[in-house]
């Protein structure tokens, strides 16, 4: 499951609308308290992106003028 989603990221490698993908990886954890321990972990490193999530605007902020939406939807399906 974890491949596919670092794949599909990757896909989206020099679209302006997408977080673009800086590493990818996994590693092993082990840890002595009273029994030994192992796991795994993986990881997927992007860019940072400042300015909030749109979910915030949108649930909290009372909605986007239409304007606004009409240039997220344009986005988004350039993005895909």
């Amino acid at each position: 499951m974890f491949e596919r989603e670092a794949c599909l990221m990757m896909l989206g490698e020099g679209c302006p609308y997408i977080a673009q993908v800086k590493d990818v990886g996994r590693g092993i954890v082990f840890k002595k308290n009273s029994e030994t321990l192992c796991k795994q972990y993986y990881f997927l490193v992007t860019e940072y992106l400042d300015g909030g999530e749109l979910f915030y605007y949108v649930n909290f902020g009372g909605g986007l003028p239409e304007k606004i939406v009409q240039c997220y939807a344009q986005q988004i399906l350039q993005g895909l």
